[in-house]
């Protein structure tokens, strides 16, 4: 989710209007010879033994460890390298001064999927590829810190809903209910729009549910974002596929207007001989049945794929 107007100006006005740190009172040469921090992982003698994320959060004090290695440099390349902006520099001086509900709120600001980016975004290529400080060390811990902030407010009561702005009497139909389609629900519902989510799958949550293992994203993450979503005023369609279970065109009669979000669902193909031989199966068709219980599958996948020998 990009900037969007606010009761309280663009998310880039409230950046321009956060407190920020005196430059003469920031030691960089101190900052960049500060150790690097990661958060525990699972035991590999455990974590072969169940799906559960590998990775686990952040306390509280070696994130603020972690976000003192931030050298709050004003031209911020991590932020510039963000898809959406986030002022990260913001959240991490928040953070180390122990304001960390308003950190979380600094990602929030700009991004409707926080605790889900923090976790799968390609970190090391956007706002980590960027740091200052990755140049010479390892770069500060950017995604792990706003999975913290984000989880820790939400554990600790912290988190407030999105206010939806009165009714404006438009209806708008979302075709898919992944990140895209939740990113479009949240900032319509937010602008008094009454929305309604068309999924495919028997349960909400695209590629965030049944794509991504939960080793790498825990699915309560997923569940709550969908409790929000309901919770102002979104109504989840599952197990309805847009052209076959109902038509786009009646859709298009129905509704004010259409968001079509449902992604790039079909696995890529190799364009060789035999890939679609006995015994050769896609990686949707091995994923999904690992990522959710049977009964959120679709009746074509819940048949377990057969053993086999060579993998």
């Amino acid at each position: 989710m990009t900037d969007e107007p606010t009761t309280a100006g663009t998310a880039a006005d409230r950046a321009a209007a956060r407190t920020k740190p005196d430059p003469k009172s920031i030691d960089r040469k101190a900052r960049l010879g500060m150790p690097s921090h990661l958060p525990p992982k699972q035991d590999p003698a455990i974590r072969i033994h169940n799906w559960d994320e590998v990775s686990f959060v952040f306390d509280a004090e070696t994130a603020k460890a972690e976000a003192q290695r931030c050298i709050q440099c004003p031209a911020a390349p991590c932020q510039k390298a963000c898809p959406v902006h986030n002022d990260i520099p913001g959240a991490f001086w928040l953070l180390e001064n122990g304001d960390l509900h308003g950190g979380a709120e600094v990602f929030r600001e700009t991004s409707a999927l926080p605790e889900m980016c923090g976790r799968l975004c390609p970190q090391e290529r956007l706002c980590e590829g960027h740091c200052v400080v990755g140049k010479n060390a390892a770069p500060v811990a950017i995604g792990k810190l706003e999975v913290f902030l984000t989880e820790t407010e939400r554990r600790e009561g912290g988190y407030v809903r999105p206010t939806v702005a009165a009714s404006t009497g438009k209806t708008v139909a979302i075709v898919g209910a992944g990140p895209a389609g939740i990113g479009a629900a949240e900032r319509l519902a937010k602008g008094g729009h009454k929305v309604v989510m068309y999924d495919a799958w028997p349960r909400a949550g695209g590629l965030l549910k049944y794509g991504i293992p939960s080793f790498k994203l825990n699915k309560p993450a997923v569940t709550r974002k969908f409790d929000d979503l309901e919770a102002m005023g979104i109504e989840v369609v599952p197990d309805t596929y847009v052209g076959r279970d109902i038509e786009l065109d009646a859709l298009a009669s129905k509704f004010d207007a259409v968001f079509l979000a449902f992604g790039a669902p079909r696995d890529s193909t190799l364009g060789i001989p035999n890939e679609n031989a006995p015994g050769m199966h896609r990686a949707t068709e091995f994923l999904v049945r690992g990522n959710v219980p049977k009964v959120e599958l679709p009746e074509s996948l819940r048949e377990p794929l057969p053993h086999a020998k060579n993998v």
